[in-house]
């Protein structure tokens, strides 16, 4: 629980980089993050799991 607590903290630093750099994340991205988040998955893993489910393709276009 301590650990998801900071990957929370972070998620949340990070977000806020990317609207400062004009990469806003869409209601669906959010919600996509917050589930992953709740069910404690660690950000390696949910960056995988991301990969598998868009590919790199996808998410570059």
């Amino acid at each position: 629980p301590e650990q998801i607590a900071q990957w929370r903290e972070d998620d949340e630093d990070s977000r806020a980089n990317l609207v400062i750099e004009g990469m806003t994340p869409t209601a669906d991205e959010d919600a996509m993050f917050a589930m992953l988040r709740d069910e404690g998955v660690p950000p390696s893993l949910a960056s995988s799991i991301i990969l598998g489910l868009y590919g790199p393709t996808t998410i570059a276009a």
